[in-house]
């Protein structure tokens, strides 16, 4: 492999992993501003924030309700 090809090649990697880092925060960021988009949403409504707590200690079992209301149901 010659120096310019190797040189293309390490930027390009690293160009390219430093874009998913960056998308990752991004997703991470959208996340905690819906969550807490949601949770002031719902404060004082009891039955509602008790729900938001148990779908994020425990996602899985919120799937089957989930997929009763999903947008393609609708």
């Amino acid at each position: 492999m010659d120096p310019v090809t190797l040189i293309t090649s390490a930027l390009l990697g690293g160009a390219s992993a430093g874009l998913k880092d960056t998308a990752t925060q991004n997703v991470k960021d959208a996340y905690t501003g819906l969550k807490g988009l949601i949770q002031r949403r719902f404060h004082g409504r009891n039955e509602a924030e008790i729900a938001l707590a148990q779908h994020q200690a425990n996602p899985e079992v919120w799937a089957p309700v989930r997929g009763n209301h999903s947008a393609s149901s609708v």
